[in-house]
């Protein structure tokens, strides 16, 4: 896929989470929806070891 897209576009670094997103854990919402905030707490520790502290 990266083929197809723009530099500043591709994926360079991703990683697969244990669990996925859950009303449960507060990260989504009754619709369904993404809780950022809420996400990027819980998986901070993931975040951080991709962007290597980078803000």
């Amino acid at each position: 896929m990266n083929k197809l897209l723009a530099p500043f576009e591709q994926v360079r670094k991703y990683r697969v989470l244990a669990r996925e997103f859950s009303i449960q854990a507060g990260e989504l919402t009754a619709t369904m929806k993404l809780r950022r905030t809420r996400a990027i707490e819980n998986f901070k520790k993931h975040i951080d070891e991709l962007y290597g502290g980078r803000e």
